[in-house]
């Protein structure tokens, strides 16, 4: 009986650690456009700081497609045939950024937040539109910073090119 509790506690804390991942940017995404709302009235500032503040991870897929490309390739076998294990777990934690030995994640970039400033800058009348998803974006990344305990330089898709993406370079 005691096995059945610590395997529910352990999934328990596996769902609310998943939920964690997929809603910790929403209120802060949320928060920066409605700041935009409330100062323009344009409620497109809700929809583009959604897309760059708690949308961009979708850019993890790249990675963990990366990590499933070379598990297959490395293999030789089909992907329904050889999903890792733990490949859940694997997702979860981000282990398949040292299973790449690779940093991709082409979103989570300072680059994104200098566009989107110009988009603010050079705009006729939609500077809210691209404000809200620039502080949305900056939100993202420097929330991930302090999560992560990433250094900031990271979150620079030319710098992460000019260490080869490697992981050992960005995460040690």
């Amino acid at each position: 009986m005691k096995n059945g509790s610590q395997n529910l506690a352990l999934q328990i804390n596996s769902d609310i650690k998943m939920l964690r991942l997929i809603f910790e940017h929403l209120p802060l995404s949320i928060l920066s456009g409605f700041i935009g709302v409330w100062i323009s009235g344009d409620i497109v500032c809700v929809a583009f700081a959604l897309v760059t503040g708690w949308a961009i991870d979708i850019d993890h897929t790249a990675d963990f497609g990366f990590y499933m490309y070379r598990i297959r390739r490395e293999s030789r076998v089909a992907y329904s045939t050889h999903l890792p294990q733990d490949w859940v777990d694997c997702l979860k934690t981000g282990k398949y950024f040292q299973g790449n030995g690779k940093v991709l994640v082409p979103f989570h970039s300072w680059e994104i937040t200098f566009f989107l400033m110009l988009g603010a800058f050079s705009s006729d009348g939609s500077t809210w539109v691209w404000t809200s998803a620039m502080i949305s974006h900056i939100c993202h990344l420097l929330q991930d910073h302090k999560t992560y305990a990433t250094p900031l330089i990271n979150y620079s898709f030319v710098y992460r090119a000019f260490k080869g993406f490697s992981y050992e370079e960005l995460c040690k």
